[in-house]
């Protein structure tokens, strides 16, 4: 099935979309746009389970908080 984010927050935010309609970002989650990450299906735009989603969401929490201690240091 195709999927497709429920809403254009990402594209309102600025984030970069590749021709996939999927949002652009690094193996860490991080968008195109500073202090802006996002995980699971609204970044991949396909089915997941929800095991595989919380642990996306937490590699994302885990570098959030990173970049927010060197951000601080």
């Amino acid at each position: 099935p195709a999927y497709r984010r429920a809403n254009d927050f990402a594209e309102q935010l600025g984030c970069e979309i590749n021709s996939h309609n999927q949002i652009v970002t690094d193996d860490l989650g991080r968008t195109s746009m500073v202090n802006i990450y996002v995980a699971g299906e609204y970044k991949d735009l396909k089915s997941t389970s929800l095991v595989i989603a919380a642990a996306e969401g937490s590699k994302v929490a885990k570098t959030i908080n990173m970049d927010m201690i060197n951000q601080t240091f």
